[in-house]
């Protein structure tokens, strides 16, 4: 191509160039940038049908395979943009939604493995929404919120995608985490379905004196292993009558470590599950929620949040988000 000789000309033909060369060559916009090396790549050996343990697209390796996977199936990150307006919103839009509202909140973040989060935690008013409640999600998972199925069904949309491009096809997920059961099937995880009735019962027992927090930790983790189980599909934690508790997390374990905080940590576990987002409340709020003065919430607080299993932000309004989570450390990423 010859070089304009009229200076504007070639000032938008260099323009043009340098886009073209980003689109070539996956070239981002610094607020999207992806830090691929910030953090230590995991290895899945679990492989038990196909040519490629699905788990393996997760790598931020696959990210162009990625992306090219939903701009063209459903038109989103567009050019080298990873944050964008919220796909939810975009394809299921509800009454009464304003557009505006729903702009720039929705990142992809490239940390070893491809992450999408939403940037809006507190004033959206999808209260069920798992992109917002759960801050870890892969690619299957952005996939069923969008088709409004299960893991299995976007994995098997991707493996098609894969395969068409590539020749292989993906296995099936390693095995559910509760049941030991093939995941061939379906990939729907098993969790307590602890009943609120319990719970409120639990709540209801005087604990003070000698030997309280044991006797807590001893009563609710007996309540939650003894508890029925259910299917989760990674959307709401809380079903009719019931909350979900994961199986996976050690609960006799972590809450005899917790101490007094574990009738912190369950209490907000159960009441974040039914709102189906981050708690928004003063401390003497929570204090007489839960039945405690307010320096000893604190001190709770503080034991929970050193851990890493709490993470609180404060609010315009002048109130802290209170939202606990599963996994310690995890860079605000809620379960």
């Amino acid at each position: 191509m010859d070089i304009p000789e009229d200076p504007q000309e070639r000032k938008k033909w260099m323009m043009q160039l340098l886009q073209d060369y980003g689109r070539e060559f996956l070239i981002f916009e610094p607020e999207d940038q992806p830090n691929v090396f910030a953090a230590p790549e995991p290895e899945y050996r679990n492989l038990r049908s196909g040519n490629l343990d699905p788990r393996e697209l997760r790598s931020w390796r696959y990210l162009d395979l990625t992306l090219q996977f939903l701009r063209e199936r459903y038109g989103l990150f567009p050019d080298q943009h990873l944050v964008i307006d919220c796909p939810l919103h975009q394809l299921h839009p509800l009454e009464g939604e304003r557009p505006e509202d729903f702009r720039k909140c929705f990142q992809l973040t490239a940390e070893a493995t491809i992450k999408f989060r939403c940037r809006r935690s507190i004033g959206c008013r999808r209260k069920h929404c798992s992109a917002k409640n759960n801050r870890r999600l892969d690619l299957y998972d952005v996939v069923a919120l969008l088709e409004k199925k299960g893991r299995g069904h976007a994995r098997q949309l991707v493996s098609d995608f894969f395969e068409k491009l590539h020749g292989k096809k993906l296995g099936h997920f390693p095995k559910s985490e509760a049941t030991g059961t093939s995941d061939q099937t379906t990939s729907s995880v098993m969790r307590y379905a602890v009943p609120k009735a319990a719970l409120e019962k639990l709540f209801a027992v005087p604990m003070k004196g000698p030997g309280a927090a044991e006797r807590f930790a001893s009563m609710a983790s007996g309540l939650i292993a003894r508890s029925p189980t259910c299917e989760y599909g990674g959307h709401q934690s809380a079903t009719g009558e019931a909350v979900l508790f994961s199986k996976a997390f050690a609960w006799g374990e972590k809450l005899r470590d917790f101490g007094p905080a574990a009738r912190l940590f369950v209490w907000l576990h159960w009441k974040q599950a039914e709102a189906g987002s981050k708690l928004a409340l003063t401390v003497p709020q929570l204090a007489r929620q839960i039945g405690l003065n307010d320096r000893t919430l604190q001190k709770q607080k503080a034991v929970l949040q050193n851990l890493g299993y709490l993470n609180v932000d404060l609010t315009s309004g002048g109130e802290q988000a209170w939202s606990v989570r599963y996994n310690p450390g995890s860079g605000g990423d809620l379960w």
